[in-house]
């Protein structure tokens, strides 16, 4: 499901390249976010410059943003595409009393959603699959909601909404949230080197999500840009890195540790790239939206 890349590679270092997978690379990486960042990876969610709410509430703000969207009550059955460490799909089983499945192609990433899932009381409604994607071993029509935070960048879009198309039933519902290109034309560096360190295949735009979307019968229903909240996220990030500089170079090596400052740096600069919250319906056999969903629904996350 995406390129293969290198370790040393991925952060500067041409020298002795590791054949590399998003798995590799979010095994990689993951350890050093989650230490300054927090168990959920993905962006965090800030009210403007004065909020100064830490990463674990931030990324809590976006999660249930997302999955307000999906509407789901307890009678539904919710796939989390790319769960990671699973905390999204944790929350909707708690929430709502839904069966979530969260596949994910990280091994340890499972391991913690596990974990994190008996933790919470919900173990017994969530199930996780190591899944390379973007096929899953379930019938059609078996999901009522799907979601998938920050993973479409890993896919190719065609492949992945025939998929999710297929085990979503008539009516059902699908987030996305993830950054996008902002337009057509020759994407910022960044994206690419940012692209290349997660192991990722590209960025594209919401209107290239549309009509992958329109073609296995999934229509656009309501797309927030969420920029503005969410770009703290990464110069909070870049800051933390950077401040920690020495103890990176202690365990990458200088040169590496520079290297991937730099690209974290270079994404919170970049340009031409916007968040996207994107809620798309099932058509055909049954209503766009069930009972309990909102269409158009752009209320902002919990505190």
């Amino acid at each position: 499901m995406s390129r293969t890349i290198g370790h040393h590679e991925a952060l500067g270092d041409p020298a002795a390249p590791v054949p590399a997978t998003a798995e590799d690379a979010y095994g990689h990486l993951a350890p050093l976010i989650s230490r300054y960042w927090g168990p959920d990876m993905h962006y965090g969610l800030w009210d403007g410059p004065d909020d100064d709410a830490p990463f674990p509430v931030a990324t809590e703000r976006l999660t249930a943003m997302v999955i307000e969207r999906l509407g789901v009550t307890r009678a539904d059955r919710v796939l989390d595409v790319g769960c990671g460490n699973g905390r999204p799909a944790a929350e909707i089983a708690r929430r709502y009393e839904a069966r979530v499945v969260g596949v994910d192609i990280d091994p340890a990433a499972l391991a913690r959603a596990r974990e994190h899932a008996d933790a919470r009381g919900v173990g017994h409604r969530v199930m996780f699959l190591a899944c390379g994607g973007p096929a899953v071993p379930f019938a059609d029509g078996a999901f009522q909601a799907a979601l998938a935070f920050e993973s479409t960048p890993h896919f190719d879009l065609g492949p992945l909404f025939a998929e999710l198309s297929r085990v979503l039933a008539p009516g059902g519902r699908l987030v996305i949230e993830t950054p996008c290109l902002a337009g057509p034309g020759r994407p910022d560096p960044a994206v690419d080197a940012y692209l290349r360190m997660l192991g990722g295949r590209s960025l594209e735009t919401v209107d290239t999500h549309r009509r992958h979307a329109r073609r296995h019968g999934l229509s656009l229903i309501d797309a927030e840009d969420v920029t503005g909240r969410v770009a703290p996220s990464f110069h909070r990030l870049a800051a933390v890195l950077r401040a920690h500089r020495d103890e990176l170079a202690g365990r990458y090596g200088p040169d590496r540790a520079d290297a991937l400052l730099a690209i974290f740096d270079a994404w919170a600069a970049v340009r031409g790239v916007q968040a996207s919250i994107m809620t798309f319906a099932k058509t055909g056999g049954g209503p766009a939206c069930r009972p309990g969903a909102r269409p158009g629904a752009r209320g902002g996350g919990r505190g």
